[in-house]
């Protein structure tokens, strides 16, 4: 049983590590992205 629930909070935190990264790429692509359409 120890186990089962150590297995499922390691895969909560990786996933949530993966949606912060991915949010933190998002949010400074778009600014890049916006950066360039301004400046043509």
């Amino acid at each position: 049983m120890q186990t089962t629930v150590s297995r499922e909070a390691s895969a909560l935190i990786q996933l949530a590590a993966v949606a912060v990264v991915r949010t933190f790429l998002n949010y400074f692509l778009s600014l890049e992205l916006e950066e360039k359409t301004h400046a043509d």
